[in-house]
């Protein structure tokens, strides 16, 4: 009974929180996916007086800067229930415990800036192998996992 609860209420959380991924993917594509597309999509030949040099940067500095800000904020949206009396009072009338309903809460925050984190950065990185096929391709997924398990180790600190 507990499981079928708990997973409703997962669902639940995660469909009332559709509009903040969103949010997050737009945000995310204007501060990565804008800025390499302007810089790196555009090149020009040596006769053009607009010479593109190319650049191996990888523009994805704001788009870190960005995950950390969110596992700064996003704890403080995911303890919310706990700061007014009626939140708490629906919360408590659940037959889920608290334990349950703050694991619930932190996991559909880490899913909803995770998943549009992946789909930007993979997106950015596939733009970059296109217009400058020099990058190594491998060097992105090893970026991908140190900056999730930063961003999580982030999260929790911040969490608890």
């Amino acid at each position: 009974m507990k499981n079928k609860v708990n997973k409703k209420y997962f669902l639940l959380s995660l469909k009332r929180e559709i509009p903040f991924v969103i949010f997050n993917l737009v945000v995310f594509s204007l501060s990565y996916l804008l800025p390499l597309g302007f810089n790196g999509g555009f090149k020009f030949d040596e006769t053009s007086s607009l010479y593109y040099q190319q650049n191996l940067s990888t523009n994805y500095g704001f788009l870190v800067f960005m995950l950390a800000i969110y596992a700064v904020i996003i704890p403080v949206k995911t303890f919310n229930f706990l700061t007014k009396k009626k939140y708490i009072d629906s919360y408590y009338s659940l037959p889920i415990e608290r334990k349950a309903i703050s694991m619930i809460n932190i996991l559909v925050n880490i899913i909803c800036v995770l998943v549009p984190f992946t789909l930007v950065f993979f997106t950015g990185s596939l733009i970059t192998l296109i217009f400058h096929p020099k990058v190594i391709y491998i060097y992105y997924v090893i970026v991908y996992f140190i900056l999730i398990v930063s961003f999580i180790l982030y999260f929790m600190f911040n969490s608890f």
